[in-house]
């Protein structure tokens, strides 16, 4: 339910947390409310989403970037009924 409530705040705009766009290379990535890496490098961002959404790392660059040049959470996948999202 976690990953659902979130995905609903995310789509209404109800969710405020950090929207910044460094682009300083640097992203968090959570699944529902667990941070597994917290300001981490873009290489060990990608594996971490490849270990959590299944694939290669390099498969997961581009959403990666993405939210660390927007500033804007990005869902990568959904394991276990909860999101998998990345956030600068």
């Amino acid at each position: 339910m976690v990953g659902a409530a979130l995905g609903a705040a995310l789509l209404t705009g109800a969710w405020a947390g950090p929207a910044h766009a460094d682009g300083n290379g640097r992203a968090d990535v959570v699944h529902g409310t667990t941070v597994h890496l917290k300001d981490a490098p873009m290489d060990r961002v990608t594996k971490k989403l490849a270990d959590l959404c299944g694939g290669r790392a390099s498969s997961y660059a581009a959403k990666a970037r993405k939210a660390d040049s927007t500033g804007k959470i990005v869902i990568v996948c959904t394991r276990d009924g909860e999101t998998v999202y990345v956030r600068p």
